[in-house]
């Protein structure tokens, strides 16, 4: 039995126990009861839950990749089809939130040095072609997978700089 199918049935148990006791007219131990489901909740949560759902916070992962790789710089442009409010919050508004054929655009006007945020299920007709131009004006690369919780769907945004790497990054 697997610790996350056990805690759901302990809450289920006392849910039920405290529904028990409210219709027989036992308040303050219904109350009681649901003091204790709430805690038991709140601590198989943190300690069961919150571990196994590193794929459901992207943003964040994106942010620690962008960090570790240094691949931000003060004046660096941001452009992204990865369009979580998240990610915008995370990276204090700097990100342009474009669709495939907004990058495609962007990409093709002169610009200083600029990352790129690639959301593979955002990806549309021409993703291709923008996917082709990425990689060979890119001198690093990146990736990281996890879940969109807002589309409920897998994702990839791959990470892509442009221009001038940091010296601390390794060109591939």
């Amino acid at each position: 039995v697997s610790a996350a199918l056990l805690f759901a049935l302990t809450v289920m148990a006392l849910a039920a126990g405290a529904t028990t006791l409210w219709i027989n007219a036992h308040a303050i131990s219904a109350i009681a009861v649901l003091i204790a489901a709430a805690l038991v909740w709140h601590t198989g949560a943190r300690a069961i839950v919150a571990p196994q759902s590193e794929g459901l916070f992207l943003t964040q992962a994106v942010e620690r990749e962008l960090e570790a790789h240094a691949l931000l710089g003060p004046d660096t442009v941001i452009l992204s089809t990865y369009t979580e409010p998240s990610l915008v919050f995370a990276l204090e508004g700097r990100p342009q939130l474009l669709d495939t054929a907004g990058l495609q655009a962007a990409l093709a006007r002169p610009a200083p040095d600029r990352v790129v945020l690639f959301d593979t299920s955002r990806a549309g007709p021409e993703a291709d072609a923008v996917l082709a131009t990425l990689e060979a004006r890119a001198c690093a690369r990146h990736g990281v997978e996890g879940f969109n919780y807002s589309r409920g769907t897998h994702t990839s945004v791959f990470i892509f700089r442009l221009g001038s790497c940091p010296p601390s990054e390794d060109t591939p």
